[in-house]
């Protein structure tokens, strides 16, 4: 539904349009002073303007908006008004005029602001061509901000224009990035931006005898003959400012150059708002990670502990008995041979107490792990290859470590008689609490574990993780 704003001289005239635009399916909402239409427009947004010549300094407030508007002007006064009137999207209304010609004049000044609307929507994303793509470190945020001067500058020929966004620490306005700005006005130019947000609104000042006594000074201090500053707006929330300087006397920005930079300010936005979320994530899943590692360490640091407690508890005639057990509570040749060398090692020793040929295969460039990352592939091969010990009846099997870029697996298989997966609790064959011990460890690295088998065609048991590439 479009929103309008109608100005009209008499209360009898704005309650007669008011129904007469509300009946089109129109939003409207009426003003009759130039201080009720500031008002509105700085608390509002709005499609269409309405407003009658007639009230007094209403066609003022239009030099400081971006809202297109239809004029209501008498015949003989249309060609002054319009000498009066800066660049913008306006179109007028000559009185007297009828229902029929009012509800006409309306449709067609809204088809034509919605043609510039997309006119400047294509011009400013061509211009973002280049850097439409997520933002995903500081870097390419500092590049994208830097592009963003430049468009900005140039489309608006200003002298000096910043970026500023909120700290996310301190919650404070802070310049991201400059063009011409000198750090001795960096101050003057935070406060410009803090002013403007506090108003939520743009704010287009071409000289600074029209502007307040606290802008006037800022721009005395940024030596600004007139400026422009816009708030960065997304998800109704302020999270920054573009801010536009013209120093040259008699130099002044356009309602044409306001919209151009409203626009260009809500993509900018909305592409900040989008990398900040990303950064959000990021941390939150590193965290995870991080929390994730020090569960696993403090499980195998567990059974470490517990190994060495029945390591100094008993004589060495034990221990060397139970070599075996000791050795399946902590896995020490990770520690002392690597990954790599470990299930070496561990396949040689499968081979030698059992009937069964085991093939150990390394393919891709071997990455350095994460520790927790280590010992959950050691265990669920040490798992897989117990159960093919006792369950399988197999003659053959084989081991394949695979390294690619983001992802390890590693591949466990057998040609034993296999089992029945239909026969499963939540994705577990029942009767097999190894295989769920796998799932679980795989699943605290975000990885998979798939188990097929057969009857008499054997089990194939697969874990994959995503690493950092």
């Amino acid at each position: 539904m479009k929103e309008i704003l109608l100005v009209e001289a008499t209360d009898a005239l704005l309650t007669s349009r008011l129904k007469t635009l509300e009946r089109e399916g129109y939003h409207v909402a009426g003003a009759s002073s130039a201080g009720e239409v500031a008002k509105a427009i700085r608390q509002g947004s709005y499609d269409l303007l309405i407003v009658d010549a007639g009230v007094p300094e209403a066609l003022e407030v239009l030099s400081s908006t971006i809202v297109p508007a239809l004029i209501m002007v008498d015949e003989e006064a249309v060609g002054s008004v319009a000498c009066t009137l800066p660049a913008g999207v306006w179109a007028f209304l000559a009185k007297p005029f009828t229902a029929s010609e009012f509800r006409r004049a309306v449709a067609e000044a809204i088809d034509k602001a919605d043609a510039v609307k997309d006119a400047m929507q294509q011009r400013v994303l061509l211009s973002l061509n280049n850097t439409s793509r997520l933002l995903v470190s500081e870097a390419e945020i500092e590049k994208f901000f830097k592009h963003i001067l430049e468009i900005t500058a140039a489309e608006t020929e200003a002298d000096r224009v910043s970026v500023l966004t909120l700290d996310e620490k301190t919650g404070q306005l802070a310049v991201k990035a400059k063009l011409g700005l000198e750090p001795g006005a960096i101050d003057a130019d935070e406060k410009l931006g803090q002013w403007v947000m506090r108003t939520s609104q743009p704010l287009m000042v071409n000289s600074r005898v029209e502007a307040n006594p606290y802008v006037r000074e800022i721009m005395s201090q940024l030596g600004a003959s007139s400026l422009l500053s816009v708030p960065l707006i997304a998800r109704e929330k302020l999270i920054g400012v573009i801010n536009g300087i013209k120093v040259d006397k008699g130099a002044r920005f356009s309602s044409g150059n306001l919209e151009f930079l409203s626009v260009l300010a809500r993509q900018v936005a909305i592409a900040t708002e989008n990398a900040g979320l990303f950064k959000s994530v990021q941390k939150q899943r590193l965290q995870l990670e991080k929390l994730l590692e020090e569960s696993l360490l403090t499980q195998e640091n567990e059974r470490k502990r517990a190994a060495v407690e029945v390591h100094d508890s008993i004589g060495q005639q034990i221990v060397s008995v139970l070599y075996r057990v000791l050795a399946g509570l902590y896995p020490y040749t990770l520690d002392e041979l690597g990954l790599i060398s470990a299930l070496r090692q561990e396949i040689e020793r499968f081979n030698q107490e059992t009937n069964t040929k085991n093939h150990f295969q390394v393919e891709g460039t071997p990455v350095e792990l994460a520790s927790s990352q280590e010992v959950v592939i050691y265990r669920i091969v040490q798992e897989a290859l117990t159960n093919i010990r006792k369950h399988a009846d197999a003659t053959e099997a084989s081991v394949l470590l695979l390294f690619e870029p983001g992802t390890v697996s590693v591949r466990v298989r057998d040609n034993g008689k296999g089992f029945k997966l239909d026969q499963t609790n939540n994705g577990v064959p029942v009767g097999h609490l190894g295989l769920l011990g796998m799932q679980e460890r795989a699943g605290m690295l975000g990885g998979n574990l798939s188990i097929t088998s057969k009857p008499r065609l054997g089990t194939s048991v697969v874990l994959s993780f995503p690493i950092k590439s």
